[in-house]
């Protein structure tokens, strides 16, 4: 019955593995369409003077290693536990958006933007599998369609603050704000619920 789907939205908000994803997912999204996807064309053109179609082929650099990541995420977690792979995937946005930011050398913005890509290719699969496992299975419809609606939370936020801050400071100011969102998000997850054996299921 829908009044049960419903209630099931109770569920994933009460639940703190799925609280913590439906937080770090919408700040996730921000950062990808905020950061990235907004930030990004205005700081290749102002520091580095690019055209439009190498503007778009460097935005596209990300997709190289996140298909990577992506095709191999099940090789990686058979052998790595999930705390660590989120871990590792927050540090490499931190790491990715700082040189971005900080660089006014191409080649280092390209080895930023591949960085980047690693995060992207396994923040969100992971995140989204964490959240459907730990969902009861009569709540797993509820519990997917409200991780959605955050991350669409984040989709439409992360541009307006972005575009604040764009235009009170500049690129590089929104990609250091970036890198330091991805390192609160690495603190979530290193202290957080996820993926340790106490984080049980609340139903």
């Amino acid at each position: 019955p829908l009044s049960d789907q419903l209630s099931g939205i109770g569920t994933a908000l009460r639940t703190p593995v799925i609280a913590t994803t439906l937080l770090v997912g919408t700040l996730t999204f921000a950062i990808i369409f905020g950061v990235f996807l907004t930030a990004m064309p205005t700081h290749l053109e102002t520091r580095f003077d690019l055209s439009s179609g190498w503007r778009g082929v460097l935005i596209g650099v990300p997709a190289i290693t996140a298909a990577v990541i992506g095709f191999n995420l099940g090789r990686i977690r058979r052998v790595v536990d999930i705390r660590v792979v989120l871990v590792a995937s927050a540090a490499t946005w931190v790491l990715g958006m700082a040189l971005i930011g900080a660089t006014g050398a191409l080649a280092v913005l390209v080895i930023g933007a591949l960085s980047y890509g690693v995060g992207e290719g396994a923040l969100i699969p992971n995140l989204q599998e964490v959240a459907v496992a730990a969902a009861p299975p009569e709540h797993r419809a509820a519990v997917v369609a409200t991780w959605v609606g955050f991350a669409r939370l984040g989709q439409t936020s992360g541009p307006l603050l972005a575009g604040v801050l764009l235009s009170a400071s500049g690129a590089p100011a929104v990609f250091w704000a970036g890198s330091i969102a991805s390192a609160a998000a690495m603190l979530v997850f290193v202290l957080g619920p996820i993926g340790r054996p106490r984080a049980t299921v609340a139903t």
